[in-house]
């Protein structure tokens, strides 16, 4: 049933956005991380829910510390790789803090993924016109499919990530003898905890059921998360396409009449005193369209914009350190830091061409303006179009932190950077 799209806009099953499959596996992850709008929703808190909402930024915090304890402590006693290995994890911890924190602190992040759900959303707009819900349709079913394929991609990515250590653990003998004096218990993640779990078999079952719980929660944080904001930019898309096609299509005066001029009679059309009532309502009603997208596109970037940047210094040093342990080439570092380090480019690829699409799409909405039929209206129609043509002259962008463009310009200068530094740590590390 996932694997086919049936959600049909129009089906009396689909009565909001959040009927969409795509929307429920959203919902259920952003859940698990507490960044669900649940008050904006009028959705009724668990007391589950709430009791994890304040252990959720209590464990960031405390993962985080511990892993750059851990990297203090045994800095010269791990080996390289190792060591690199903790590092990449630690800077997940990173990025999953900051979206936590952004969570916890920021009203304004649950007050825009609420706007999403119940104004952004294509659901809302689709009785506005046939084109309307042919595109609605068209995005729904791309964010469908894009949902299913990043929930695959986590699960493989967290699968290996943890499954690798259990199987070597049971290759080297540890569990043939678990509370023999020289056994050694390998794990996902390493933090500076008050007990030992390298040689202990209990503390070793501790911290494996831990790191299983902390993985699944920080791969939310990281996936899901981009996930949210993809889906957004989907949505804002769709909204400049529908908003170009409306301008595009704009209809032109019924008839036209015979005017003298001293080259001869000319046929001039000119919008009549009623047509130019539905003119004003047409511009009145795309401006206001136009209006809507760029506040919550502001928004969105005001929003975003902290972990935006974060996330691109994330894979800026996480994406050398992931080729370097893949070039050892052996099979267990294939195995799990391959799938890892393809999710990752993926990821940093995917968000970075949506992005990039959407401004494609907002370079063209002044054209658009341009070619309304202005020549035919009248003198106070004509500044309304003046006035919509300025407003358009800043495209819809998205900015990480107000500086730096989100796009496929900063993706290709982000992995010929990692490349550059992967052959740097290289030569080091041999």
């Amino acid at each position: 049933m996932l694997l086919s799209f049936k959600d049909d806009s129009r089906s009396p099953d689909i009565q909001k956005p959040q009927n969409f499959q795509y929307m429920k596996i959203l919902r259920f992850n952003l859940k698990i991380i507490c960044a669900w709008p649940e008050k904006q929703l009028n959705e009724i808190r668990s007391l589950g829910h709430s009791i994890h909402r304040v252990i959720l930024p209590i464990q960031s915090v405390v993962c985080l510390a511990c892993g750059i304890l851990y990297i203090h402590f045994h800095f010269n006693e791990i080996p390289f790789f190792i060591l690199a290995s903790t590092f990449i994890t630690v800077m997940m911890n990173l990025v999953t803090c900051s979206r936590t924190a952004l969570v916890m602190l920021f009203e304004r992040y649950l007050v825009l993924t609420g706007r999403f759900i119940t104004v952004m959303h294509l659901f809302n707009f689709q009785k506005n016109s046939d084109y309307a819900y042919k595109l609605c349709t068209f995005v729904n079913r791309m964010s469908h499919f894009y949902t299913l394929y990043v929930l695959f991609s986590m699960f493989m990515g967290l699968g290996l990530f943890n499954l690798l250590p259990l199987y070597n653990n049971y290759v080297s003998g540890a569990f043939s003898d678990p509370y023999g004096p020289n056994v050694t218990f390998f794990h996902s993640v390493y933090f500076a905890f008050p007990f030992d779990y390298s040689h202990n078999f209990r503390g070793y079952i501790i911290m494996a059921l831990f790191n299983s719980y902390v993985s699944v929660t920080c791969s939310i944080g990281l996936v899901m998360f981009d996930l949210l904001m993809c889906l957004m930019v989907m949505h804002v898309w769709g909204h400049l396409k529908i908003l170009s096609h409306n301008l595009i299509n704009f209809p032109r005066p019924k008839a036209s009449h015979v005017i003298t001029t001293p080259n001869g009679p000319t046929n001039v059309e000119t919008y009549t005193e009623e047509e130019s009532k539905e003119v004003f309502a047409r511009l009145r009603e795309c401006i206001k369209h136009y209006g809507t997208v760029d506040d919550f596109a502001n928004d969105m970037s005001e929003t975003f914009g902290v972990i935006l940047l974060v996330y691109y210094g994330f894979h800026q040093v996480s994406l050398c350190m992931l080729l370097l342990e893949c070039s050892d080439l052996s099979t267990k570092a294939m195995l799990r830091y391959g799938p890892l380090t393809l999710i990752m480019i993926q990821q940093l690829i995917q968000i970075s061409i949506i992005f990039e699409l959407l401004g494609s799409v907002a370079d063209r909405i002044p054209d658009a303006v341009y070619q309304l039929p202005w020549e035919c209206m009248d003198v106070k129609n004509r500044r309304v179009v003046y006035g919509f043509l300025r407003r358009t002259q800043n495209p819809v962008r998205f900015k990480a932190m107000g500086m730096l463009d989100v796009g496929v310009q900063t993706m290709a200068s982000i992995l010929k950077t990692s490349i550059s530094y992967f052959v740097m740590l290289r030569t080091v590390a041999t």
